[in-house]
């Protein structure tokens, strides 16, 4: 895959026409229960937020920053029990679409042999990490379609 086209697939998934379905804009523009959820399982305001980490983390690597991680299952990857406010939710929706646009020019400003560099402390390389992420997103916007049917 290109920079291109993993660009091309960043900005699709936020407000194109997927072929999967509804773009991020869509499903996250319909969302307005933040603590919706499964008894047990994560709500949607806790979904939104490990996706954001994660986007994070690819953007802080990608700049450069070695040191930056999250370790699976900690609360930096997921914030368990945490309750939002509608306010707070909104603040997360559009801090997703910051994050995206952030990824998308720092992919403009790298060469498609970049892709090929394996992303400090992993075993996988820039281009595995970023289509990876779009598949994380597509993964998590699913359940905040379920979700969003939880009263």
């Amino acid at each position: 895959m290109t920079i291109k086209q993993l660009s091309d697939k960043l900005k699709e998934l936020a407000s194109g026409e997927p072929w999967f379905g509804a773009s991020a804009t869509s499903i996250l523009q319909t969302i307005d229960q933040p603590n919706a959820g499964l008894p047990g399982g994560s709500t949607s305001g806790q979904i939104l937020e490990h996706m954001l980490q994660w986007k994070r983390f690819v953007i802080e690597k990608a700049l450069g920053n070695d040191e930056f991680n999250i370790v699976i299952g900690s609360a930096d990857d997921w914030s368990k029990g945490k309750q939002y406010t509608t306010d707070e939710f909104e603040d997360l929706k559009q801090h997703y679409f910051t994050l995206n646009e952030q990824l998308i020019e720092i992919l403009s400003s790298k060469s498609d042999r970049w892709l090929e560099t394996i992303v400090p402390g992993k075993k996988s390389s820039f281009g595995a990490v970023v289509d990876g992420i779009i598949d994380h997103d597509i993964a998590h916007l699913a359940q905040l379609s379920i979700l969003k049917r939880i009263k």
